[in-house]
């Protein structure tokens, strides 16, 4: 799923599901398996909304992936691992079932300096 130009949210906004099947969100992307894409495609589409479990393991289905419907926290762990480094959780609403949202405090990826602290520092050596 591909928002049209104008629906494309800014780099800090939502996140979004492109055609090549990246997430992408604040600048950063992860690339989601082909069976993963419309169930993560539901999830951003319903961002920071309940989606049902019945609902998030019909659109695993559909997109070719085979899971016993009662183990769709197998899925769940996956795409939490995958999308954490965007600043993106999945949040389970005890029998109810999940809600993808904005971590409130950043990812680690966000602590970690793009540059060194020290410009004198040299860098490792094989010596």
């Amino acid at each position: 799923m591909v928002p049209a130009a104008h629906e494309r949210p800014g780099p800090q906004a939502v996140p979004w599901l492109d055609a090549d099947g990246l997430l992408r969100f604040r600048g950063r992307w992860v690339a989601i398996p082909d069976t993963q894409i419309p169930a993560v495609s539901l999830l951003v589409r319903r961002c920071r909304q309940l989606v049902r479990r019945d609902e998030l393991w019909a659109a695993y289905e559909a997109g070719g992936g085979h899971i016993d419907p009662s183990r769709t926290f197998v899925l769940v762990s996956r795409l939490r691992a995958r999308i954490e480094p965007l600043g993106l959780q999945v949040l389970t609403i005890r029998g109810r079932g999940v809600v993808l949202d904005i971590a409130e405090s950043p990812s680690p990826l966000d602590t970690v300096p793009l540059e060194r602290s020290d410009p004198q520092e040299e860098p490792c050596s094989n010596s």
